[in-house]
């Protein structure tokens, strides 16, 4: 049982970072880590999130998403402006440039997942939705 929570561990580190480099080549314009910052804020419902809420809704320092997001902002995906109530925050507004970056390439995105995908059944989908969920839970409890 140790050797398999042990390789799963392991597993979790190796497939993010071949998710993370494959994707890097299929999606030249932007990095995986970019598009997860910005197709978190799309889900989130968040209109302007703080870099600080950007954050915690993706598990990275406040310093990564502020790095991202200036990469991002010269990329004329996001703007970033001072918080009116708070000049110590900062927002981050999606531009009508990146609604369209994401409609352009939408094709190429499924296609992407589903090659992902290929060969793995809706119960197995289903399975490791599930695993995943609990795992989740159990590191958000970690101290």
């Amino acid at each position: 049982m140790v050797e398999k929570k042990a390789y799963i561990f392991g597993a979790i580190f190796f497939l993010s970072n071949k998710i993370q480099n494959k994707g890097d080549k299929v999606f030249s314009e932007i990095t995986t880590k970019q598009w997860f910052l910005l197709i978190s804020i799309i889900r989130s419902g968040v209109k302007s999130p703080t870099l600080t809420e950007v954050s915690k809704i993706i598990g990275y320092s406040r310093q990564n998403v502020k790095k991202l997001s200036i990469n991002l902002e010269k990329a004329g995906l996001v703007e970033l402006q001072k918080d009116v109530n708070d000049s110590r925050a900062v927002r981050i507004s999606l531009t009508d440039n990146c609604y369209q970056f994401f409609t352009d390439r939408q094709d190429k995105e499924e296609e992407f997942i589903e090659r992902l995908y290929h060969g793995i059944t809706e119960e197995e989908l289903d399975s490791m939705l599930m695993v995943m969920k609990k795992l989740e839970k159990n590191i958000l409890s970690l101290n």
